[in-house]
């Protein structure tokens, strides 16, 4: 009997290890328990996503996000919201035996029974979007951000469950969240959400224009100010409301003393496939562009053009890749730098951040100043390497005589060719100029009291910034004769004498005099001497008439 009960007493000892080994080690492979909330589920709540999509920050923050609005305090201070960003929401099952991974679509399986929904961000940044009510509406959802022309690179993808169990950081109560906030954030497209401002220069209506070229003194030149419609000029949110820019403006400055404005032709809009519509006046603001009205700012003279309302409409119903383009004309006087450098502002305020964008064409990227006074845009200078350029050049003659001391005011005239300048045909002129109170004429440069006569601002070729061009001695001073000469010069960027003009002197009694001032002196001295001979021939004849004793 005793050894019965030991064999059965082993046997049930036996059977309690073997269940706690079976409950060990099934344990071991059992994810752990899930946290129960402290309240039941709600089964007729709305189960929500509400996206807040923010610019990425220089600043990022490392917090932990937590699927509350508690989250806004973490988004930096340079961060702003982004509108016209697109979402798409689809329903996922997950994969048994594989971590969720949004990356991973091997991970989970994509519920067809749910229609995949889309949701865009407004001018707060903010999208929500409902999935569904109460408890059917449970489950795993993928959230992809729609590619867009206003970011550089979209958010990752993410999965969002609902209802999200969360613990609350001060009882430590474990709750429902029905309505996931999440906080998306990415780099913005600059290009995308920017006005893009080009600027070229032209001596004629004919095109766009280039980067460089160059204008005889007196002439007109044509400024192309040009921008490219931006992404975010337009936005529509989920119910069809739509939303446009709200400024849109150029600011130009002249340098008074080189460049004096003549007025402004008809702005247009140019298609990627070439067409050409011309605004109405109505479509823009020229209060800053008319004559007499541009604001000074230091050396310069300030253009202002801005689009109004309609304007705006517009240009966003124009397709992507559009350009606008603003003309303006000026004329040119050109100092002995040979080099004006020209560029304009544009203020821009989209739909996506809401902020004012500043771009000065001079340079790629946009200002991070934030200004935005266009009375007061930034000043072209040497930096500024993708502005336009008009070059001219120079030419010193050094006029001196046979002694080499200096010599003033003698007269020179250039030609374009040394047929033209042997032939004294066709003389360079000033202009063209599109200014009728300024007639072209010749141009003429006469020796100062060091003996240098210059012509500045003469036309170049814009690559080599130099131009051959042919000189001669048109009018001589008092005491000396014209130098009979073609001398061939070059025009550069530079004040070094270019050729050096001897002449004779041929003061009297070495005749004949010539020049302008010569030949008055020639008549003088001839009616001089006439005057003298016919006193002589009276004074004979009384002296012949005279009585004989």
């Amino acid at each position: 009997m005793k050894k019965i009960t030991i064999v059965r007493g082993l046997l049930a000892l036996g059977l309690a290890l073997g269940l706690v080994s079976t409950i060990l080690t099934a344990g071991t492979n059992q994810p752990a328990i899930p946290v129960v909330a402290a309240t039941a589920e709600d089964n007729t709540s709305d189960r929500t996503i509400t996206l807040h999509k923010y610019t990425e920050s220089a600043t990022p923050t490392s917090a932990q996000a937590t699927g509350t609005t508690a989250d806004a305090s973490n988004v930096p201070a340079d961060s702003k919201p982004l509108q016209g960003i697109q979402f798409r929401v689809e329903r996922v099952d997950k994969v048994a035996g594989k971590p969720l991974d949004a990356s991973d679509s091997s991970t989970y399986a994509v519920d067809n029974s749910f229609p995949a929904k889309t949701t865009t961000t407004g001018s707060d940044g903010k999208a929500q979007l409902t999935v569904g009510t109460g408890k059917d509406a449970d489950g795993y959802y993928l959230v992809t951000e729609v590619a867009s022309k206003l970011v550089a690179t979209a958010t990752a993808p993410f999965i969002v469950h609902l209802p999200q169990t969360t613990k609350n950081a001060s009882t430590g109560d474990m709750t429902l969240l029905y309505d996931v906030n999440v906080y998306p954030k990415n780099k913005v497209d600059d290009n995308a959400v920017a006005l893009n401002p080009e600027k070229f220069v032209t001596n004629d209506t004919s095109g766009t224009g280039t980067t460089a070229t160059s204008v005889m003194q007196g002439g007109f030149a044509i400024w192309n100010l040009v921008v490219t419609r931006p992404a975010d000029i337009k936005a529509t949110d989920d119910n069809g409301n739509i939303t446009y820019a709200k400024e849109v403006a150029f600011s130009d400055p002249l340098v008074t003393s080189n460049l004096k404005y003549l007025g402004y032709n008809t702005p247009y809009f140019k298609e990627p496939d070439g067409t050409k519509i011309n605004l109405d006046t109505s479509d823009y603001d020229d209060s800053g562009a008319q004559l007499n009205s541009l604001v000074t700012d230091g050396k310069y003279s300030v253009l202002t053009f801005k689009l109004k309302a309609a304007g705006i409409q517009k240009f966003a119903a124009e397709p992507a890749g559009t350009k606008l383009t603003v003309p303006i004309g000026t004329t040119v006087n050109p100092d002995v730098t040979g080099k004006i450098i020209n560029t304009f502002d544009t203020f821009y305020q989209g739909t996506a951040t809401n902020t004012i964008i500043h771009e000065h064409s001079g340079t790629t990227d946009p200002l991070k100043d934030g200004a935005r006074d266009v009375d007061k845009p930034v000043l072209p200078t040497n930096a500024d390497t993708g502005a336009p350029v008009i070059y001219t050049g120079n030419v010193d003659i050094h006029k001196t005589n046979e002694n080499g001391n200096n010599v003033a005011h003698a007269t020179f005239k250039l030609y374009n060719s040394k047929t033209d300048a042997e032939a004294g045909k066709n003389p360079v002129q000033t202009g063209p100029s599109a200014d009728p109170s300024v007639p072209d004429h010749d141009l003429t440069a006469v020796s100062n009291a060091q003996g240098i006569a210059e012509f500045t601002g003469l036309k170049v070729d814009p690559t080599t910034q130099q131009q051959t061009y042919w000189v001669v001695e048109t009018d001589a001073p008092v005491g000396y004769d014209l130098n009979g000469q073609v001398f061939e010069v070059t025009a550069k960027r530079d004040t070094t004498v270019d050729a050096t003009v001897k002449d004779h002197d041929n003061v009297l009694p070495n005749l004949p005099l010539t020049g302008r001032d010569g030949r008055l002196l020639l008549y003088e001295v001839a009616a001089l001497l006439i005057g003298t001979g016919g006193l002589g021939v009276i004074f004979m004849k009384r002296r012949h008439a005279a009585p004989t004793k």
